[in-house]
């Protein structure tokens, strides 16, 4: 009894037109309605499937370029976000950030290393020994903090 490319496809639980392009592109058996039969159909698609399935995999098994494909795409994703935030004003370049704050913390620097110079001008009265405390002070701090840096970031 002959049968239909129809019944072929709902056979195999497909669409006729992805039955027939599946025929088209080689990956199943063109269609002889005298030869045709359930069996012949559902070999050739389920080898089509375990060859597909094989093609996600490295050959020796240990690389699912499925997963690989997932990860890029999870990067690719977070990268436009990230672009999109900075576009959008809601984030700043690490290496911006690390320009602008070493800028600030060398004229901070700077100006507090200059303090105790700066004192002994306004306030006469102080005396060498007044003006090196304040200088070791200063000095303190700064190494204080230029020991800790920047902030780590998360």
């Amino acid at each position: 009894m002959a049968i239909t490319q129809e019944q072929v496809a709902d056979h195999l639980d497909l669409s006729s037109q992805r039955l027939r392009m599946l025929m088209s592109q080689g990956r199943l058996p063109t269609w002889n309605r005298e030869t045709a039969t359930y069996d012949m159909y559902r070999v050739a698609y389920i080898r089509w499937l375990q060859v597909s399935a094989a093609r996600h995999k490295s050959q020796d098994g240990n690389l699912d370029l499925t997963a690989e494909r997932a990860k890029l795409t999870r990067a690719q994703t977070e990268k436009t976000q990230l672009e999109v935030s900075r576009l959008k004003g809601e984030s700043l370049a690490r290496l911006l950030v690390a320009e602008v704050w070493q800028t600030h913390t060398a004229l901070v620097r700077s100006r507090f290393s200059g303090l105790a110079s700066t004192l002994r001008l306004m306030l006469p009265k102080l005396d060498t020994d007044d003006v090196d405390l304040i200088d070791g002070v200063v000095c303190e701090i700064l190494e204080e903090l230029a020991n800790k840096g920047l902030p780590e970031c998360g």
